[in-house]
């Protein structure tokens, strides 16, 4: 395993962005719902709901609906949890 890298310069020139294909699709369903079936690449618990996030199609064949559609990038690179302004940097970036 690799050293984490904590260092904003360091983390930038070290990081390989990732583009997964497809779209993703922010879905939000009822405490309690039957979630078989889905195969989410992320879920988060909130007071309102459960927050999933799993490619469009799934969610347009559960009749889901849609919250918010986006694009997966996943930014290969081993950084510090304590790491500071990687996202806002790639962000910024971004825009």
């Amino acid at each position: 395993m690799t050293t984490a890298i904590s260092n904003l310069a360091t983390l930038i020139r070290s990081m390989e962005p990732v583009l997964h294909a497809g779209t993703y699709a922010y879905c939000v369903v009822p405490h309690g719902s039957d979630m078989a079936g889905l195969k989410p690449v992320a879920t988060i618990v909130e007071s309102e709901g459960i927050t999933v996030i799993l490619p469009e199609e799934q969610a347009v064949e559960a009749g889901l609906a849609i919250v918010f559609r986006a694009a997966w990038i996943t930014l290969t690179v081993h950084s510090d949890l304590q790491a500071v302004g990687l996202t806002a940097a790639f962000a910024g970036a971004l825009g």
